[in-house]
């Protein structure tokens, strides 16, 4: 287990720690981590680990077989509030968030290959605080959120070979704050509950 980010005594923390449950040790990760605050992580294939955000114009990537953490620079934007989603080839988008205190419609890609970050297509409206789900088809569906403000819209991206390009979707039937996207077996996305001024009991389903 990968520990990072978070603060002590108010102060954001450039360590990072691996709790091994096979002995009960902690190890200290090698090298210095960006100071971060609620960081988005997210396990590649080769089971490397993305640590991004948290309003750091940069990414970590950590190495479990040598236990090193590096830094990778720029990541397009100091981002917070943003959805990151592993497609299907390997690579990580990253979508949305907020840049200081504006929220953007900008995404950016990290290819593990080379180890760098690219620019991807530009949503149709900022939005941060939202969800993402990988669908079977490889795009990646992006619900709620503020866009400003909240929002029942969705976007679907398409990073596909073809060309990329990310566009309105189908919405949602009421606004939800603070939910989560869960892709199911049969490629549908069910959206549970949900917060809009109060907590919601409500469901749905994008198929």
């Amino acid at each position: 287990m990968l520990l990072v980010g978070g603060h002590s005594g108010g102060t954001p923390l450039t360590t990072g720690a691996v709790f091994d449950p096979a002995t009960d040790l902690v190890t200290t990760v090698s090298g210095q981590l960006a100071a971060r605050l609620n960081p988005a992580v997210t396990v590649l294939f080769d089971g490397k680990v993305l640590i991004s955000g948290a309003g750091v114009d940069s990414a970590d990537l950590y190495d479990p077989k040598t236990n090193q953490a590096v830094t990778i620079s720029p990541a397009a934007g100091a981002r917070n509030g943003h959805s990151t989603t592993q497609l299907q080839n390997g690579r990580v988008l990253l979508a949305g968030g907020t840049i200081g205190t504006a929220s953007v419609a900008s995404t950016s890609i990290f290819d593990p290959v080379t180890g760098k970050f690219s620019a991807g297509p530009d949503l149709p409206v900022a939005r941060t605080n939202h969800v993402a789900a990988l669908l079977d088809n490889g795009r990646v569906l992006l619900i709620g959120g503020n866009a400003p403000t909240s929002t029942t819209t969705s976007v679907l991206v398409d990073l596909s070979a073809a060309g990329s390009a990310a566009n309105t979707a189908t919405s949602m039937n009421i606004v939800r704050g603070q939910i989560l996207a869960v892709k199911m077996n049969n490629g549908r996305v069910f959206v549970p509950s949900g917060h809009n001024g109060q907590y919601l009991s409500t469901t749905e389903l994008f198929e």
